[in-house]
């Protein structure tokens, strides 16, 4: 049967996670950097200062955001093990970092939008059109509609609470 050999840097990056797990409010984040961090460091059993920078040089292939996250959950990992004492240079100082340009939303036009509840009112579903109004009238996201409970709603006030990002009210 064939295993996988634990290494050291395995080791460290299994105890950074398992800080980062009580940090992060979103597990989609949570996987992301934890990803991130095991693919860079696979093959790799030693925090060596040459290897890491010559990977980092790798990390252009990808798409800006993606390469961004990348060096976000690199920088914190480097920092976390310099501050451990696991490494003897804080490694973090030397990766660039910043947000990559944020791409705006798309919405529906008004022409789009009326296209849209046209066909909706002849051919949708109540629930179908309900939807559509909090969306359109509200602005909410498609997650934050797929995740609303009825427990929520207030018919009397016409208002719902709604999750949004960061799990906030």
């Amino acid at each position: 049967r064939n295993r996988a050999v634990r290494t050291p840097i395995d080791d460290l990056v299994s105890n950074y996670m398992n800080l980062l797990g009580k940090k992060f409010q979103s597990r989609e984040t949570y996987r992301a950097y934890k990803s991130d961090l095991e693919s860079f460091f696979t093959g790799q059993k030693l925090l060596d200062r040459a290897q890491i920078l010559q990977r980092t040089l790798k990390l252009s292939d990808y798409a800006p955001a993606s390469r961004q996250r990348k060096i976000a959950s690199l920088k914190g990992f480097l920092r976390w093990a310099y501050e451990e004492g696991h490494m003897a240079e804080d490694l973090s100082l030397s990766l660039a970092g910043g947000r990559a340009a944020r791409r705006l939303p798309h919405f529906l036009s008004v022409d789009e939008a009326q296209v849209l509840w046209n066909h909706l009112k002849k051919n949708g579903e109540k629930k179908d059109r309900v939807i559509f109004l909090l969306m359109y009238g509200s602005g909410l996201r498609v997650s934050e509609v797929a995740g609303l409970e009825t427990s929520r709603f207030n018919f009397r006030r016409g208002a719902v609470e709604v999750l949004g990002k960061g799990k906030k009210w």
